[in-house]
């Protein structure tokens, strides 16, 4: 922000528009992304759900909760079929999370005071865009980390102590729709309420003490209960409930256990050092914003809740990813809520300490160096550039997602996946049957075609580790294909046998276009 024109903006409300407006603008390279593997997924199920009222895990085999895929159901809805509905949504979840976070820095009682939201928002941007790759956003992650942020706004501005528990409660329930981990952010809400009075302790009247937190502790559990409750109702008035249960509850459950990367209690530090290298500076900034803040903590205007608090998310953000046991890097962007909270808080705290001009300076200090290690500026400048080459017309598509974008091994490249989704598009009808076998799912969003069968990837039903249930889907999946014969599959080359192109060639299919990895095929006598 240039200093003169900052200085102009008089309006406390117009500084925050201005400082998020910039925080969305460092987002916008994401709107030109193709899709990763688990973002296909979701795509998929929540497109299926939107447009031909396919319910999950009924209709369409998939075993996230249900959360994520009403976001995508959500995005098809307002911004119709196309990659980037989800890129928008998020760059508004960030946004989002900066006023919740800054809202939930400001005690009960106190007014807010701007631009603290649009100093968080810059720094959640920053971090998050520039810290995880194509894969690694469009998770559910995010939207953890905006309800919890919202809860806790909720339990510290809300003016009637039970409905702002009420209302922190669906949040929670909301998150938990996202992610089954975000049950350890229970905790530092519980910090959030004490440090707000929610939750008072009076000991001159402990009966009285006693009475508040019955009351309000009901109306957390009433509000947590109403989003999974009304997802339950939904599922079951659709005979989708069993269906869930067994995939969500107890498919996951085995694939948690025979998948987890913590073999010994040391992989745990491991893993938590890895992340920590890969992503400096942005731990240690966030490490060293809350030791200054418990340090100063007798001098900062809340004590040591102003400590405590973004301590207390950071540590549940942490435990979140532990216990999940996978490590995969786009688990770690749950932390956002703690560099957002952390953020709040110090700036908040610095400025009842120095001059309020000073903030932008401290931001900055703490956002530049947070987001960005040498080479991740380097990567995050350098792919910004390729996109506006793309967007300007300078480079094809296909030159753009083969410089930048590589998919994990096991599947084949990014570009191979949108060649085949191209050829897809020309070579097939809308109406017809399209199968991609493997784990590739983000072909079908590309090349808008989809899967009349439940299975729409087949790596669930094949990989070693997920064996619950294994025998029975495999039988569905092939009744499926009896039912509905696919008029054109897409397969591994080198694939498993049912992922492969030799029970298709056995079938008459033939070969009618390829790339390294993948190989298209038609049925017989397809018109």
């Amino acid at each position: 922000m240039v200093p003169g024109l900052w200085h102009r903006i008089r309006s406390p409300s117009a500084r925050d528009a201005a400082l998020v407006f910039v925080a969305c603008v460092l987002g916008w390279s994401t709107l030109t992304y193709p899709f990763g593997r688990d973002q296909g997924l979701y795509y998929y199920v929540g497109r299926e759900w939107a447009l031909r009222g396919r319910i999950p895990y009924r209709d369409v085999f998939d075993h996230k909760t249900p959360g994520i895929y009403a976001v995508h159901a959500l995005c098809v809805k307002v911004f119709g079929e196309g990659l980037w509905g989800i890129r928008v949504a998020e760059i508004l979840a960030v946004a989002a999370l900066g006023y919740a976070s800054a809202l939930a820095a400001t005690p009960r009682g106190r007014a807010y005071r701007g631009p603290l939201a649009g100093y968080v928002a810059l720094a959640t941007s920053a971090t998050y865009f520039g810290s995880f790759d194509f894969r690694e956003i469009a998770e559910g992650e995010l939207w953890v980390c905006l309800f919890v942020a919202a809860a806790a706004a909720a339990l510290s501005r809300v003016r009637n102590a039970t409905a702002s528990a009420g209302v922190a409660g669906a949040f929670w329930g909301a998150s938990l729709m996202m992610k089954p981990s975000a049950l350890w952010f229970l905790l530092p809400l519980l910090v959030q309420a004490y440090a707000n009075q929610v939750l008072p302790i009076d000991l001159t009247s402990p009966l009285r003490s006693l009475k508040a937190w019955a009351l309000r502790a009901t109306a957390f559990s009433v509000g947590t209960a109403a989003v999974p409750g009304a997802a339950l109702a939904y599922f079951g008035a659709h005979g989708a409930l069993r269906d869930a249960y067994e995939i969500v509850i107890l498919a996951n459950a085995t694939y948690v256990k025979q998948e987890s990367a913590i073999q010994k209690k040391s992989d745990i530090v491991w893993f938590t050092g890895m992340f920590a290298d890969q992503m400096q500076p942005t731990p240690t900034v966030v490490g060293l914003a809350m030791v200054a803040l418990f340090l100063g903590r007798r001098r900062l205007p809340d004590g040591v809740w102003a400590a405590s608090t973004p301590l207390a998310f950071l540590l549940a953000a942490w435990v979140s990813v532990v216990t999940q046991g996978k490590f995969f890097p786009g688990h770690w962007s749950v932390l956002l809520v703690a560099v957002a909270l952390t953020t709040a808080f110090f700036v908040r705290s610095f400025r009842s300490l120095r001059p309020r001009t000073s903030a932008f300076l401290l931001v900055a200090a703490m956002v530049l160096p947070a987001a960005f290690s040498a080479w991740r500026l380097r990567r995050y400048i350098d792919l910004n550039e390729t996109a506006s080459e793309y967007v300007r017309g300078k480079v094809t598509r296909r030159e753009y997602v083969n410089s930048r974008f590589v998919e994990h091994a096991v599947a084949a490249a990014a570009v191979e996946n949108e060649d085949v989704a191209d050829f897809l598009r020309t070579h097939t009808r809308p109406e017809e049957n399209v199968l991609v076998r493997g784990f590739q799912p983000q072909i079908y969003a590309r090349a808008e075609r989809y899967w009349r069968g439940r299975f729409f990837w087949s790596t669930f039903l094949v990989a070693e580790t997920r064996t619950y249930n294994r025998e029975k889907w495999l039988a569905e999946d092939q009744a499926d294909l009896e039912r509905v014969p696919p008029d054109v599959v897409v397969t591994l080359r080198w694939g498993a046998e049912m992922d492969s192109p030799r029970p298709w060639l056995a079938k008459g299919y033939q070969e009618i276009f390829g790339t390294g990895d993948l190989v298209v095929m038609e049925r017989p006598n397809r018109k």
